[in-house]
């Protein structure tokens, strides 16, 4: 039990990690907007976990530390492309529901009395 609350813990400090940096908040943005467009949902999750996954790795050496753990875990690539599938895969889907909510609430709304 005790592992399973390290882990979440670790998970969140990587997230949390990741929208600090701001690279985070770019892939939940772009995820956001190809859920809202209806792209095909898992190429893009797989293609955008790939490219923020890798992307960050390679491209921002220094990091805002909150603990060497989330750290040493944010080294490896197999870490980050599970939090990066995470940020992606829910910002998809609220995307999705979104642009959902949208549809079903402009077919429901009355329509305004056409005066001349």
């Amino acid at each position: 039990m005790v592992f399973v609350v390290r882990l979440i813990t670790l998970f969140l400090e990587g997230l949390l990690q990741q929208f600090i940096n701001g690279v985070g908040v770019a892939a939940l943005m772009v995820a956001l907007a190809v859920g809202f467009f209806r792209l095909s949902w898992w190429k893009s999750v797989l293609i955008l976990t790939f490219i923020f996954g890798f992307g960050v790795e390679y491209l921002f050496e220094e990091w805002i530390k909150f603990s060497d753990k989330a750290q040493s875990a944010s080294d490896r690539w197999a870490w980050m492309l599970l939090i990066y599938f995470f940020i992606v895969f829910v910002a998809y889907w609220t995307g999705r529901y979104g642009r959902r909510h949208l549809e079903r609430r402009g077919k429901a709304a009355p329509q305004k009395p056409h005066t001349h």
